[in-house]
């Protein structure tokens, strides 16, 4: 945890100013980081990850041997977390729109790992608002797939496809109503169907 000295403030690490930005939104922290380390303003951090991101190239959250910009901190080595992981995520999103307009296989994996981000929180610990963008991202995915005119990677597809019916899954089963119970069961069994449609042997999890 981090005690506020007024006398030694915290800063930006990337531009070294104290206090907000020029937009008035604060420093945030929420990765491993201690002490006075780690802190940034938010757009501090999205333009570092978009330098990153340019340099490396095309977008692809299977690049497992780079320290993806936009999930990992680059001073601690660990993951964001909560609110600031999902800012993370919903800003890698627009820069894969923004960057690669054409390119609906990146933008279906910038997707996934938003969608990753709420999978992260533990059910019930959802807020409203994030309960709602969750499960708009959810169905965003789902309706990118079946736009798909082709899938050259099949078992890929059915892999994020069963993530978002499990999550929308989990997020009817918490409305508490039958009608919603059924709808549950609904996204369970698609579910169910992609895992078995690539070989995985799973329950609802």
């Amino acid at each position: 945890s981090f005690c506020y000295d007024a006398k030694n403030p915290p800063s930006c690490w990337i531009c070294l100013n104290e206090g907000p930005d020029e937009t008035g939104k604060p420093l945030v922290r929420d990765c491993a980081c201690r002490g006075s380390s780690g802190f940034a303003h938010l757009s501090c951090i999205f333009k570092y990850a978009e330098q990153i991101q340019q340099r490396e190239g095309r977008y692809s959250s299977d690049a497992s041997d780079i320290e993806s910009p936009w999930e990992i901190c680059p001073n601690c080595h660990e993951q964001y977390q909560n609110e600031l992981s999902i800012d993370m995520a919903t800003e890698c999103v627009s820069f894969v729109q923004n960057n690669y307009p054409n390119d609906q296989g990146s933008l279906l994996e910038a997707f996934d790992e938003k969608l990753k981000r709420f999978s992260g929180i533990e059910d019930g610990s959802l807020e409203t608002k994030q309960r709602i963008e969750g499960k708009e991202t959810a169905k965003i995915i789902l309706s990118m797939i079946e736009r798909k005119n082709s899938m050259s990677e099949p078992e890929r597809i059915l892999s994020i496809a069963a993530a978002a019916y499990n999550f929308l899954g989990h997020r009817a089963l918490e409305e508490g109503t039958k009608e919603h119970a059924r709808e549950a069961l609904q996204y369970f069994e698609k579910y169910l169907d992609c895992c078995k449609s690539i070989g995985f042997t799973v329950g609802i999890a």
